[in-house]
């Protein structure tokens, strides 16, 4: 069985303000797109992924960021999952964060499974390996949208490109990568659904 949603991919490296670490705004604007939402004080024709960018820049995201987990506070509010989730609650839609999932079981891809199938895609982070402009292959903490599922992977649509690349491919609409790939690449899930 397969289930693929016509999720519209946002390209993150076209983002104006800080293309380069903009996965999590660009993720939620996949998103909200998706769900028909347009944020509270978003006027086109600026960019939504970069109006998202400022939004998780504002007074209030830094008040979420510092009253969370240590481990984020030497990082920008954009990159900690909780004021993700924060701004997804704020914007109409639940976010039930599983900041420990096991992939490894049946169930827990059943479940993914089941939310796809009810027409929500999933924000996720995780460890994504790529190669460099110098050449050189490193790990890069990663946001990306889990908008698809087939008998032999997950299909997303990657803001930076396609993993199974190493990212050398930019293009990141609808690639689907293989279970076992994402068993070990993804920590973090953030199952979406419109209040």
């Amino acid at each position: 069985m397969s289930k693929i949603l016509p999720v519209v991919w946002h390209d993150q490296r076209n983002n104006s303000l800080f293309s380069w670490g903009t996965c999590n705004s660009t993720s939620i604007a996949t998103v909200l797109q998706w769900h028909g939402i347009t944020p509270a004080g978003y006027k086109p024709p600026q960019q939504l992924d970069d109006f998202i960018t400022q939004q998780l820049d504002t007074p209030e995201a830094w008040e979420i960021h510092k009253k969370t987990l240590a481990a984020w506070r030497d990082y920008n509010p954009r990159n900690n999952h909780y004021v993700l989730k924060w701004y997804m609650e704020k914007n109409e839609l639940s976010d039930r964060l599983d900041t420990n999932p096991n992939l490894k079981d049946e169930f827990n891809l059943s479940v993914i499974k089941g939310s796809i199938m009810a027409g929500n895609p999933i924000i996720c982070g995780g460890s994504y390996r790529r190669i460099k402009a110098s050449g050189v292959e490193d790990t890069i903490g990663h946001i990306n949208v889990i908008v698809g599922f087939t008998d032999t992977g997950f299909v997303f649509c990657d803001p930076f490109g396609n993993a199974m690349t190493k990212y050398q491919d930019p293009n990141g609409d609808h690639v689907e990568y293989p279970y076992d790939f994402c068993k070990n690449a993804i920590s973090i899930i953030h199952f979406i659904q419109k209040v």
